[in-house]
């Protein structure tokens, strides 16, 4: 067999077979420390997002960005890269939350 993955999305969405949110209603306990559980690791998901967006905020600049006549995509991977290169550098309240540090920007950066 192959492993399943699954990603966890924000209550907005539907549920799909490869997307799942937290349980709603009447919940049994495991249900509630599942919700718990997801619930702070999609926040940290968030953290990373909102580092992105403080560092480089040219991104959260929407009447400025214009769609079909910019390369947003590549605006995003390249603040992505450069805000991961900071977090090797500096650390983040992701590395802290989780007590793991960054690799070095040598190894990130594979030179």
């Amino acid at each position: 067999g192959y492993a399943r993955y699954i990603l966890y999305g924000d209550p907005a969405y539907p549920l799909h077979p490869f997307l799942q949110k937290g349980f709603q209603g009447n919940l049994t306990a495991a249900q509630k420390e599942f919700n718990k559980s997801m619930n702070g690791a999609r926040t940290s998901v968030e953290w990373g997002f909102g580092k992105v967006v403080q560092y480089m905020a040219y991104l959260d600049m929407k009447a400025q960005l214009k769609l079909g006549l910019q390369p947003l995509a590549k605006f995003y991977k390249v603040a992505v890269i450069l805000t991961n290169c900071h977090t090797c550098c500096y650390g983040s309240v992701i590395t802290t939350y989780f007590k793991c540090p960054p690799p070095t920007l040598e190894s990130y950066l594979d030179v």
